[in-house]
């Protein structure tokens, strides 16, 4: 396409400057003059990827004589498309679609799966060259010509799991002897679970319910809780072994026939805490004497706790309040906060211990007899913050 310009003169089109994107539209889609020239479609469609190899797919006028398509530089992506999918002439090959499926996966082993026109031979399926998963996927589930093998349903189930041992899982042809169960190798949760219910024939023996509970749990003891027919003769529970929680429950809560021994309602709580003291704690039938409730061990906190507050008989003594509530923080004093009865003469409050805190207070804000001395106010108040100078 050409423009005209008023001098009568035709500017090249390539003098306007147009932009990058609007040039290279117009290279590919201008319409020209027919030149005879036709380009193919297919083509056309390659070069609207690439302009540096435009000029390779143009297709002269046609003279008789086709260009190899081979020289067509084409994209990796459309060439192997091509090669996969491209119709030849019939050559009389065959190729199996099975295999074609393959070898849309690779291309290097094409040549092998291509099959020769029939020759009354046929190639052994074995030599095609297969993914691994579908080798083994046809091997497990691959239909053969009845041989009179048997499979078991629940060994053909293991074996797909592993084909290692395959060959182990095929019955024979029913030859009037049935081949051991117990020969079969099968999965280690299988024969743990078959051997714990497995339902045999009845041999006389019960098993104790609770034992069989038990018996989930560990196999290695299994014998032991097996109870034989009933001889008139009974086995002595102790002989069971059980789990340690167990035989700690069944050892405190344990009913047991009736001895004449009756059990402190406060003791047996504490008996539940250690087993290391519980004969100290049983009570013998009534004597008519009564044990010494100091022989009882009781925790430390329940002996302290006695001990302050315990209601004794009255021995004339009055305990003073205030020095009650300093002997709940400290046992080591007790003794000298006791009041002896009144016997007219007042102790002395300096005797009692108090804490700290207390003094230090008591000592500044005392109120004493007035002497007749005054004290400086000044000095008062530096007494207040200091102990050191309170005597000057």
């Amino acid at each position: 396409m050409y423009f005209v310009c008023d001098t009568g003169k035709v500017r090249d089109p390539g003098v306007f400057r147009q932009s990058t994107r609007s040039r290279r539209f117009q290279a590919k889609y201008e319409i020209q003059a027919y030149s005879g020239k036709v380009r193919d479609p297919g083509v056309f469609r390659q070069s609207t990827r690439s302009r540096r190899f435009q000029a390779k797919y143009e297709i002269q006028a046609f003279s008789g004589k086709v260009r190899d398509p081979g020289v067509f530089r084409q994209s990796t992506r459309s060439r192997r498309f091509q090669a996969k999918y491209e119709i030849q002439a019939f050559s009389g090959k065959v190729r199996d679609p099975g295999v074609f499926r393959q070898s849309t996966r690779s291309r290097r082993f094409q040549a092998k799966y291509e099959i020769q026109a029939f020759s009354g031979k046929v190639r052994d399926p074995g030599v095609f060259r297969q993914s691994t998963r579908s080798r083994r996927f046809q091997a497990k589930y691959e239909i053969q010509a009845f041989s009179g093998k048997v499979r078991d349903p629940g060994v053909f189930r293991q074996s797909t799991r592993s084909r290692r041992f395959q060959a182990k899982y095929e019955i024979q042809a029913f030859s009037g002897k049935v081949r051991d169960p117990g020969v079969f190798r099968q999965s280690t949760r299988s024969r743990r679970f078959q051997a714990k219910y497995e339902i045999q024939a009845f041999s006389g023996k019960v098993r104790d319910p609770g034992v069989f509970r038990q018996s989930t749990r560990s196999r290695r003891f299994q014998a032991k809780y097996e109870i034989q027919a009933f001889s008139g003769k009974v086995r002595d529970p102790g002989v069971f072994r059980q789990s340690t929680r167990s035989r700690r429950f069944q050892a405190k809560y344990e009913i047991q026939a009736f001895s004449g021994k009756v059990r402190d309602p406060g003791v047996f709580r504490q008996s539940t805490r250690s087993r290391r003291f519980q004969a100290k704690y049983e009570i013998q039938a009534f004597s008519g004497k009564v044990r010494d409730p100091g022989v009882f061990r009781q925790s430390t906190r329940s002996r302290r706790f006695q001990e302050k507050y315990e209601i004794q008989a009255y021995s004339g003594k009055v305990r003073d309040p205030g020095v009650f509530r300093q002997s709940t923080r400290s046992r080591r004093f007790q003794a000298k906060y006791e009041i002896q009865a009144y016997s007219g003469k007042v102790r002395d409050p300096g005797v009692f211990r108090q804490s700290t805190r207390s003094r230090r207070i008591q000592a500044k804000y005392e109120i004493q007899a007035f002497s007749g001395k005054v004290r400086d106010p000044g000095v008062f108040r530096q007494s207040t913050r200091s102990r050191r100078f309170q005597a000057k």
